[in-house]
């Protein structure tokens, strides 16, 4: 994602708030979460990211969690890598950073569909483990239903939304989707799409105008691999994967 031309009306209009950064193309930040900052990530991010994604993201993410997916296990490290690192060299990704210290908080991996090459992050998972073939069964019946509902490519998707829970409650996961927004309305996108597997993630996407475009009950879906209701009995509030999209005007 490039960044704003310094000569550009929004840049100079965001550059008269005074909380707004030279080196963040977006709004200025929310007063409720004053102490961090906002930026677009880059390649040399990957490590930041990934060490979120490993120690808060997949352990506390309620299907991985009742599937007891191995956060090590080398298929899912190899799938999610591949996004990860094909989405930060898009430029449209967002980081959350504390302002004392610049360490990354949380972010928003988003990926530009016409630029993908969904090829590079595909994997063979005859080999895999239990676990990795059910994520991966799941994630296949919900992005099923996105390329039918949305008609084209132009679209970005938010492929994962984290925030280290040391650092919830400041309205940080609610920024991170407004900046989506305004990253998907820049590069000209149409629609945004989320597929969320997490109650309150569904929530911050209800309110900032998504809508359901599928929805599994976890009480009723039947895992292929094994025939079985492997994600009945989730823990309150989790109740639901699901497939939203926002148009954007």
């Amino acid at each position: 994602m490039r960044y704003l031309s310094r000569a550009s009306p929004i840049f100079t209009s965001l550059c008269r708030k005074k909380r707004c950064t030279i080196n963040a193309a977006l709004p200025a930040m929310a007063p409720n979460n004053e102490d961090f900052v906002y930026r677009i990530l880059s390649e040399d991010d990957f490590e930041s990211v990934w060490s979120i994604l490993g120690e808060e993201f997949i352990l506390s993410e309620p299907v991985a969690v009742k599937l007891e997916l191995n956060p090590k296990c080398p298929h899912l490290v190899a799938s999610n890598g591949g996004v990860v690192k094909q989405a930060l060299k898009q430029r449209a990704s967002v980081g959350a950073f504390r302002k004392d210290t610049g360490a990354i908080v949380g972010f928003a991996i988003l990926r530009l569909s016409k630029y993908s090459n969904d090829d590079a992050t595909r994997l063979d998972t005859d080999d895999s483990s239990l676990a990795f073939r059910q994520l991966h069964a799941l994630l296949n019946a919900c992005y099923d239903a996105v390329p039918g509902a949305i008609g084209g490519d132009d679209y970005m998707d938010v492929s994962f939304l984290s925030c280290r829970r040391d650092c919830s409650g400041h309205g940080i996961g609610t920024t991170l989707f407004e900046r989506a927004l305004e990253m998907a309305r820049q590069k000209e996108c149409k629609r945004v799409t989320v597929v969320a597997f997490n109650y309150f993630v569904q929530r911050i996407a209800e309110k900032l105008g998504f809508t359901y475009v599928k929805k599994i009950p976890y009480s009723d879906y039947i895992d292929p691999v094994t025939g079985d209701k492997v994600l009945n009995g989730m823990p309150k509030p989790q109740y639901q994967a699901a497939v939203m999209m926002k148009t954007l005007t």
